[in-house]
């Protein structure tokens, strides 16, 4: 799993630790294979996290709940391409705390449709079908 790491500060503010500004996840169709630790400071302290995702073309995808500081990028985020927000909502039952937008990023590719090739044979096994014809051929040779 590829973690990146977004800071909640006290104010409201998230930060990407270690990156340009943009959380890159890639390109299209990954899925499963990036999550965020997410560390909360402040006034987000004991409160239950949710992340809300927003699609490039501005509409809502489901939000996902921060479960012991992670939270996966569900596969919905990366089967579209462009340039997304995550926005986190922290509450306690009494009160309500909402960040900054993250800016996230999705690229395009040329797509992977088709059909699954056949894998191919290994040289082992070649061989022996090399072997059992070369008896073949022989044994029928001799009895020519």
């Amino acid at each position: 799993m590829i973690e990146r790491q977004i800071h909640l500060s006290s104010g409201g503010g998230a930060a990407l630790q270690g990156y340009d500004g943009l959380l890159r996840f890639g390109y299209t169709k990954n899925r499963g294979i990036y999550a965020l630790r997410v560390e909360a400071d402040g006034e987000w302290q004991g409160m239950t996290l949710r992340a809300f995702w927003h699609l490039p073309d501005g509409s809502a995808a489901p939000s996902t709940l921060v479960a012991d500081g992670l939270v996966e990028v569900p596969a919905l985020i990366t089967a579209v391409p462009g340039e997304g927000r995550i926005t986190f909502e922290g509450t306690d039952g009494t009160r309500t705390l909402t960040s900054a937008d993250i800016k996230y990023s999705v690229a395009m590719n040329s797509g992977t449709m088709g059909d699954i090739p056949e894998p191919p044979v290994p040289a082992w096994q070649q061989l022996v079908a090399l072997v059992e014809q070369a008896k073949d051929e022989a044994w029928q040779a001799g009895e020519d």
